[in-house]
């Protein structure tokens, strides 16, 4: 643990929990997950779009997508795994 996530880009923390997820990587500990989905959550809850144009706007809702499709699959991973606890 103790891992900065905002050193990383939303994206990438959404595929490395993906990974980890369907069993593709093992890197991450629970307590790892635990506090990267926490950090995610977090950044969803304070979610903004910036007016910077179109293409900015498209992003944006794409990765926002990404990360409520990761919160999503957390939920369904989580029912098989409920060891890890989250706190809300």
């Amino acid at each position: 643990m103790g891992t900065d996530w905002q050193t990383k880009y939303l994206p990438e923390l959404c595929m490395m929990l993906h990974m980890e997820f369907t069993g593709a990587s093992q890197d991450m500990s629970r307590g790892d997950i635990n506090s990267c989905i926490t950090y995610i959550r977090s950044r969803v809850e304070r979610w903004g779009v910036r007016a910077n144009g179109d293409d900015r706007v498209v992003f944006d809702t794409a990765v926002l997508s990404l990360c409520l499709a990761t919160l999503s699959e957390f939920s369904e991973w989580h029912k098989k795994f409920p060891v890890v606890s989250i706190a809300q």
